[in-house]
């Protein structure tokens, strides 16, 4: 099939819904293209469209301009932006009332929906008749393969995040100050500049802050050096769509994650399995405490989550991405 990915940005959605998808479509032998590098001519005779949350007016009537050539159109969802939380702002006052509409509007026009949560495929069933497919997120399975070492001598606590999600960093900012005082323990962030840790609360000579960074394999790279991965989250509506992409990436390469127990990290996760769940933000300190100083845990937790992460290798996802490529 000849298949067109139009992607909406490059950041981790465009990763995760876009590139990596394309990728996989590759190795199953289809013709496909990202919108970046598509040839002007070789928007002719699409088989298939896959949109990242078609709504702007260019967009709009591109993907109208493809249903009239016959394209199959698949447009994908991966966060709720009609439950968006004022705190992302940028997000908050982009996604007006017009662009929910429109893209309302071209998901009546699609094929189908693609959306990464269980969560997202119930609420875009109340607001469309198009039929909504759930596709998880992948990652290659290659990622599974990195040695670790769960017996080092200083432990790196690490959070990574962006603009949109440093608001979230305040649930256990806190306990990661108090760890931070620990001469065997060093904090890492990674996706926002030092002055917005530390307007979430993180604070401290022992925080090393890496700001954002672009390439996607260089950031898997760097969150690779985690010891420990912290998700903190609040639980409010917009976060409870979301995809517990932190989980897919931690367990992938082996770091026990410790989450605020709220969907989808809870849903995920097997408390003191796979990860470890935060219900209460007072036990932040205590969880933390117990998954530096016991290497034990760490590694049985670190295998038991790789384990996990075993039923999101991006080569097994590639097929759900094809099966919904194809017409009915």
């Amino acid at each position: 099939m000849k298949i067109l990915h139009i992607a909406a940005d490059n950041g981790g959605s465009g990763f995760y819904r876009m590139f990596l998808p394309a990728q996989g479509l590759r190795w199953l032998g289809h013709d496909v293209a990202l919108s970046g590098t598509a040839p002007s001519d070789w928007t002719k005779d699409i088989d298939v469209a896959i949109g990242a949350r078609v709504a702007i007016p260019e967009a709009t009537k591109r993907w109208q301009q493809l249903k009239d050539q016959g394209a199959r159109l698949i447009l994908d969802l991966d966060d709720d932006y009609w439950n968006l939380d004022p705190t992302n702002a940028k997000a908050y006052q982009f996604w007006t009332p017009d662009l929910l509409d429109s893209m309302v509007e071209n998901m009546a026009v699609a094929d189908v929906v693609t959306v990464c949560s269980n969560e997202l495929v119930r609420r875009m069933q109340e607001r469309t008749d198009t039929p909504v497919q759930l596709i998880p997120n992948f990652l290659p399975a290659q990622l599974m393969a990195q040695p670790r070492d769960y017996r080092k001598d200083k432990i790196r606590i690490g959070w990574a995040g962006s603009s949109s999600t440093v608001h979230e960093l305040k649930i256990a900012a806190r306990a990661l100050r108090k760890m931070a005082d620990r001469p065997d323990v060093e904090i890492v962030t990674v996706g926002v500049p030092a002055p917005g840790v530390a307007k979430a609360g993180l604070r401290h000579k022992n925080v090393h802050t890496i700001p954002w960074v672009s390439e996607h394999s260089e950031y898997l790279s760097i969150v690779s050096t985690f010891d420990v991965w912290v998700a903190p989250y609040r639980d409010i509506s917009f976060n409870r769509a979301k995809f517990a992409t932190k989980a897919l990436e931690s367990s992938m390469l082996g770091i026990p994650l410790i989450a605020s127990a709220i969907t989808p990290y809870a849903e995920w996760i097997e408390d003191g399995h796979d990860g470890v769940l935060v219900r209460e933000e007072h036990q932040w300190w205590k969880l933390l405490r117990q998954l530096v100083d016991d290497a034990d845990m760490r590694e049985e937790i670190g295998q038991n989550a790789r384990v996990k992460a075993s039923e999101y290798v991006l080569q097994s996802g590639a097929l759900q991405w094809e099966g919904v490529c194809v017409s009915s």
